[in-house]
């Protein structure tokens, strides 16, 4: 077998939201320092955008596969045609993180300067007819900390702790006031002393401030910004209210999560598949999710969530139809509930409609949707309870797309299973695969923390 990525962290990220938050734990199970990390995560080492994904590489340069359309050239490697392998990304080296946005990407250079390359969208800065072929510099930026690349949007977070923004801005995602698009940053009105940022697969965005305070902007159809009026458009930023001492933040569609220094998780906004923990459809103010203390990992989909405790148990809650929350049931939940025969779990991952737990042995367990094959376990039956994926072990992390999912191993290998539109697996190919296979031939990719 080749080798993947290397003593890599938990950041083969996907559409999905995922949250990580950073400190050690506490004893009452909470994080000490504030970190954040996107709905559909798309900024790290790794990151996945609906149909191309990015890798930093251990000498910094970036390597990119995927579909590469001529009206959609994300991957901008000096062609349109789709990548069926992992190939560098012209120019590009010194990287030290990237983010894969719906029709552009992001990258993040150790001297502070920010790249992008993008397909022809009226709402990036101006191009030729197929966008730009190759990166180019935001020159307008330096001393950059942070880059987030929404849906046809970008934020990014300096070094002063103030936030800019440029794109799309038809919900006042921007956060300059207007709703007018911008093809160069403009500062995000009224932030100072931020520390992380999120950009949401809808038309919001939040940060997270020095302070452990919430401040949010953009669409609030659902009340995901300001819950008092969620039929408005919130062109500003505006703390959140009756939340201190967060940690952690993650702008999902139409929903915002949120992790306390004490453990406990909040959420608000859209509840139509029940992942808020309680019967309203809608919550125009956070709410404390069931009552679920001692949280040291989260990771939530669309249509369910996913909660690790400090005692390794897992917890999950929302929509069951396709047996995602693995309780041996098409129920849905809202409340917490423990997924039985579930300890020790270091580690875990939200597909769509299907979920992965890692234990601290190395073991790998799926359970839920599986036509695919993203529960890796050889069929493409459903699962509505945990079950090991036969043959990988020694399994570090584990990342999930909507219908794939990827593992890291601690010898530093990355395998990949499910659906294979476009080669998103990396193994040069676009065949569906029930089992785990090696991610990213030909090219050996080392990646280090």
């Amino acid at each position: 077998m080749r080798q993947g990525l290397s003593r890599w962290q938990p950041l083969l990220l996907s559409w999905l939201g995922i949250m990580e938050w950073a400190g050690s734990a506490k004893a009452e199970g909470g994080a000490t320092s504030p970190a954040v990390v996107e709905q559909r995560a798309r900024h790290g080492r790794i990151s996945m955008g609906s149909s191309h994904a990015l890798a930093v590489t251990a000498n910094g340069t970036v390597k990119t596969w995927g579909i590469n359309s001529i009206t959609t050239d994300t991957l901008e490697v000096g062609a349109s045609a789709s990548q069926i392998w992992s190939v560098a990304v012209d120019r590009l080296s010194g990287i030290t993180s990237v983010s894969a946005g719906h029709e552009h990407s992001l990258a993040l250079h150790q001297d502070g300067t920010v790249w992008l390359w993008y397909g022809n969208s009226p709402a990036q800065p101006p191009a030729g007819p197929s966008g730009h072929l190759a990166p180019v510099r935001i020159t307008s930026l330096t001393n950059a900390t942070a880059v987030a690349a929404g849906n046809s949007f970008s934020v990014v977070l300096r070094q002063d702790g103030t936030v800019w923004a440029w794109g799309s801005n038809s919900h006042g995602q921007l956060g300059d006031g207007t709703t007018l698009d911008r093809h160069a940053p403009v500062q995000v009105q009224g932030l100072t002393n931020v520390v992380a940022i999120s950009a949401s697969s809808g038309e919001h965005s939040l940060a997270l401030r020095q302070d452990g305070s919430v401040w949010a902007w953009g669409a609030n159809g659902s009340g995901q910004v300001k819950g008092s009026n969620p039929a408005t458009v919130l062109t500003t930023p505006t703390q959140v209210e009756g939340l201190s001492d967060v940690v952690a933040i993650s702008a999902r569609d139409e929903q915002v999560l949120a992790l306390r220094q004490d453990g406990s998780l909040w959420g608000w906004g859209n509840n139509d598949q029940g992942t808020l923990a309680t019967g309203s459809d809608v919550r125009l103010t956070p709410v404390l999710l069931g009552g679920l203390s001692h949280v040291t990992a989260l990771r939530a989909s669309n249509s369910h969530v996913l909660a690790r405790r400090q005692d390794g148990t897992v917890w999950s809650w929302g929509d069951n139809a396709q047996g995602q929350l693995g309780d041996a049931t098409a129920y849905v939940r809202e409340t917490p509930t423990q997924v039985p025969g579930l300890t020790d779990v270091a580690a875990l991952g939200a597909g769509t409609y299907h979920a992965m737990a890692v234990c601290t042995d190395g073991s790998v367990w799926t359970w839920g949707y599986n036509p695919y094959g993203q529960l890796g376990d050889g069929t493409l039956l459903n699962r509505t309870t945990p079950a090991p994926v036969a043959g990988l072990q020694g399994v570090t992390a584990v990342s999930t797309g909507s219908d794939l999912a990827f593992a890291l191993l601690a010898n530093g290998e990355v395998h990949g299973w499910g659906a294979n539109r476009s080669s998103r697996l990396g193994d040069g190919w676009a065949s569906t695969h029930a089992i785990p296979g090696n991610v990213l031939p030909p090219a050996s990719i080392q990646v280090t923390p």
